[in-house]
């Protein structure tokens, strides 16, 4: 009804929308430059991930236990099939405490271990199982203990 009793109003309200659309197509075009964010975990000696909400873990004593760790299987396996050796020149400010990252999109995970980032909790078959349901080949000759007495399975290739 406005536009037929105020022609004007329909004319000037046409080129605002109008503009704002063609603003809108300029923003979407202009490549975005944002810096990644940058998430903290930490891995303890059962292989349970937990949150690690300060970059600078020294400065208060955490709790990490099992009601503190993360559980979602779908999250754990696609956190774990990333997990690498931080060696990203932008990662490099986190070391030596960061010593893995299990990259995202435009998010990087950096992960402290008590121990090592990967920790094997089953044997199935000949499998090593690790985060939810994740496993590699279960090789006897690569196994070996850590100089703090701790039975560990050598890399295969597909763990950090």
């Amino acid at each position: 009804r406005t536009s037929l009793l105020f022609p004007q109003f329909q004319t000037s309200m046409a080129r605002l929308l109008s503009s704002r659309a063609t603003d809108q197509t300029k923003k979407m075009e202009r490549p975005v430059e944002k810096a990644r964010r940058e998430y903290f975990y930490f891995v303890d000696h059962h292989g349970r991930l937990h949150l690690d909400e300060e970059s600078n873990f020294s400065t208060r004593k955490r709790v990490f236990n099992m009601a503190t760790c993360l559980k979602e299987p779908k999250f754990l396996n696609f956190f774990f099939k990333r997990l690498m050796r931080n060696t990203l020149e932008e990662g490099s400010k986190h070391l030596p405490a960061y010593q893995y990252v299990s990259p995202c999109g435009k998010e990087l995970n950096f992960v402290r271990a008590e121990d090592t980032g990967i920790v094997f909790h089953q044997l199935a078959g000949n499998r090593l199982v690790y985060a939810a349901d994740l496993s590699v080949p279960y090789q006897p000759e690569k196994l070996c203990i850590s100089e703090d007495g701790r039975l560990s399975h050598e890399d295969t290739g597909n763990s950090a």
